[in-house]
């Protein structure tokens, strides 16, 4: 298990596929409402208390979980503030991840310029897009700066999964899309944030 203190309301753990055996535990049927679960969790949180000193047990925490092409996996654990809070959550923690029964994958796109961002959120509302997505920049050598967003893709019951893709192909338009896993992990560790939860509604109405 490795531990990464990201900041103090935020921890990543990278679990093994040897950890995944030991906790017993899947990213399919990771679901905090299971008993195992929650003790797994929990177990794995009082783990890195100690070691970090990260504690989680105090307010609302919010759980990601994303698949590791090794077989484990990676969770980002994130105290939430009182204004990020869900007004009516009875758990004390949320699991966020993506879900192959759902058909949902998390893709990221990359922008040359902020313009390019929004007028894809704007695009992207337009279209009813509803689900959580996360904004980026980057600042590069030479003063350059990359933009970047986060999405759920998650084809309506109504729209197969291959024609709802293509009709998203408009976003490469005006950015590349990045096919490698560890863009995500890369982006909550090192990049600046813009926008978190709902970048797309929020930045449409800048465009």
């Amino acid at each position: 298990m490795e531990l990464n203190l990201i900041r103090e309301d935020k921890l990543k753990v990278l679990l093994t596929p040897f950890d995944m055996m030991k906790y017993e535990l899947t990213c399919e049927k990771l679901d905090y409402d299971n008993t195992e679960t929650r003790k797994a969790i929990w177990s794995i949180l009082d783990f890195a208390k100690r070691e970090t000193g990260f504690d989680a047990a105090i307010g609302k925490i919010r759980i990601e979980v994303y698949p590791e092409r090794s077989g484990g996996c990676a969770i980002y654990i994130t105290k939430l503030a009182s204004s990020d809070r869900p007004s009516q959550e009875p758990m004390n923690e949320t699991i966020a991840k993506p879900s192959a029964a759902t058909g949902k994958t998390t893709a990221v796109y990359q922008f040359r310029d902020p313009d390019s961002l929004t007028r894809v959120c704007r695009c992207l509302a337009h279209r009813g897009y509803h689900e959580e997505s996360h904004a980026f920049f980057e600042s590069l050598e030479q003063g350059e700066i990359r933009y970047f967003l986060q999405i759920t893709e998650a084809p309506p019951a109504s729209l197969k999964k291959a024609r709802y893709l293509k009709e998203n192909l408009f976003i490469e338009e005006f950015g590349e899309r990045l096919e490698s896993d560890e863009s995500v992990f890369y982006l909550h560790e090192r990049a600046s944030v813009i926008r978190r939860d709902d970048a797309v509604q929020t930045l449409a109405r800048l465009a």
